[in-house]
């Protein structure tokens, strides 16, 4: 699908908060809605725990969910979180053909600056009392209209991120699975992770272990949410997307060094779990580009708050400070 035909356009913010959740936090029932939901974490740890395996999110991560998904989050037990959850409405074609389901996402510094501006017009835009972005401040009118274009341009980016670096299917690849507290298991995924560019024989593995293989098939799968072949190919599909996208290694090279059959077999398993069907080696210089071409063309802006945009674009504005909130 041509991108272009569906600019990415949000059509009102619902709530956006700011604040430091407890410890103890745990959103147990959890819940989905009609609105999107982006959550950034600042500080701390906050786990996923929607589907299995459970994931951990760390500080500059942001999981954004999409129509009608279920979510559920939860604090680690042992620190707070600093996060910014903002929710929003649109009928953007693009945000539902890209941003269904559940994405994450490593928030770079730029991407950082832009939610930085925007928490610092949230309280001028809208009264932060009514914890709900329907009721409007004093301020100028043009002031929500900067705020929403401040967040299609960080979707615009979010999106051609999909393109560049992840897919739409399964970027669990990706992310790091929260830790589990049998030793066991802690001790085969280090065995796991260290033998990425080795070849691990389950059977040899529980002898090694010194457990029965039905054992420590049912152990990992309930701490982990994988069968142990499953999660050592997740990490080997993982290591091969690094290596696409920060090296010049080629897809025969990279399926040498992991170990594969063959690239043909590489070829076939890495477009199975992660839904891609071309390769692509995206170099820092190249994404720039692309994402700026991608925004232009993408993005429903207004000329003169575009201008006003570009004027903050790369300036640091001053972040609000996060409340406390209670434990729901």
């Amino acid at each position: 699908m041509d991108k272009t035909e569906h600019p990415v356009r949000v059509d009102s913010v619902h709530k956006m908060r700011y604040f430091e959740l407890p410890s103890n936090y745990i959103y147990n029932p959890g819940e989905s809605h009609e609105a999107y939901e982006l959550i950034f974490l600042e500080r701390g740890l906050f786990l996923d725990t929607s589907e299995t395996p459970t994931v951990i999110m760390k500080p500059g991560d942001a999981v954004i969910y999409g129509q009608h998904y279920f979510h559920r989050t939860v604090c680690d037990g042992k620190s707070s979180a600093v996060v910014v959850i903002l929710t929003f409405y649109s009928d953007s074609p693009a945000l539902k053909e890209y941003l269904s389901g559940r994405h994450y996402f490593k928030v770079t510094p730029e991407q950082q600056k832009l939610l930085a501006n925007i928490l610092s017009l949230m309280p001028k835009v809208w009264d932060i009392n009514s914890h709900e972005c329907d009721t409007m401040s004093d301020a100028s009118p043009y002031l929500e209209q900067i705020c929403i274009n401040y967040l299609e341009i960080l979707f615009c980016q979010f999106i051609e991120q999909l393109d560049t670096e992840t897919n739409k299917s399964e970027q669990s690849v990706f992310m790091e699975s929260a830790p589990s507290e049998d030793p066991t298991v802690c001790k085969i995924i280090e065995i796991l992770k260290n033998g990425i560019y080795g070849s691990i024989n389950y059977d040899q593995l529980c002898n090694d272990l010194g457990y029965s293989k039905s054992y420590i098939a049912r152990i990992f799968k309930v701490n982990m949410g994988y069968t142990v072949m499953d999660y050592y190919l997740n990490l080997k599909i993982g290591e091969a997307k690094r290596l696409l996208l920060e090296t010049h290694m080629n897809i025969d090279a990279i399926a040498g060094s992991l170990q594969f059959e063959s690239p043909q077999y590489f070829s076939k398993v890495f477009k199975k779990r992660t839904g891609m069907t071309r390769f692509r080696s995206c170099r820092p210089s190249s994404c720039r580009e692309s994402s700026r071409a991608f925004l232009l063309r993408s993005l429903s802006f207004r000329p003169v708050i575009f201008i006003v945009c570009t004027h903050n674009y790369n300036k640091v504005l001053p972040a609000a400070h996060p409340a406390t909130a209670k434990t729901e």
